[in-house]
């Protein structure tokens, strides 16, 4: 199901009055230009994957996508920045690098954390 025109709102532009498919049918309309890059676009496993190398530099990082739909993620992160973090840190640390995405474009997310050997 591709983009649905609507009406435009005063100001906008014909591309941004369009409703976005997002998560289980549910539409919804973009505010501005960004918003209907950041809510149309999904992550691949490669952009979760450089999302996470980026905020935790030397991580080892694997990327599995659970459902073929781009929005589940399966994710297991072995990095030395862990040592003598708990666990809770060591999630928030991966949660943090997927930042708003979290909320937008990820549905759900299975963590596992280690420290290296």
């Amino acid at each position: 199901m591709g983009p649905s025109p609507i009406t435009p709102r005063a100001g906008e532009t014909k591309e941004l009055a369009t409703l976005t498919p997002f998560g289980q049918g549910r539409l919804i309309r973009p505010n501005t230009p960004s918003e209907l890059i950041r809510v149309s676009s999904m992550l691949s496993t490669e952009d979760v994957k450089n999302l996470i190398e980026a905020y935790i530099p030397g991580a080892d990082v694997a990327v599995a996508d659970m459902t073929g739909t781009s929005d589940h993620f399966n994710i297991q992160v072995t990095a030395s920045e862990f040592a003598g973090k708990s666990r809770i840190e060591q999630h928030k640390m991966v949660q943090s690098a997927l930042g708003e995405h979290l909320t937008t474009t990820i549905h759900a997310v299975q963590i596992k954390t280690n420290t290296p050997n």
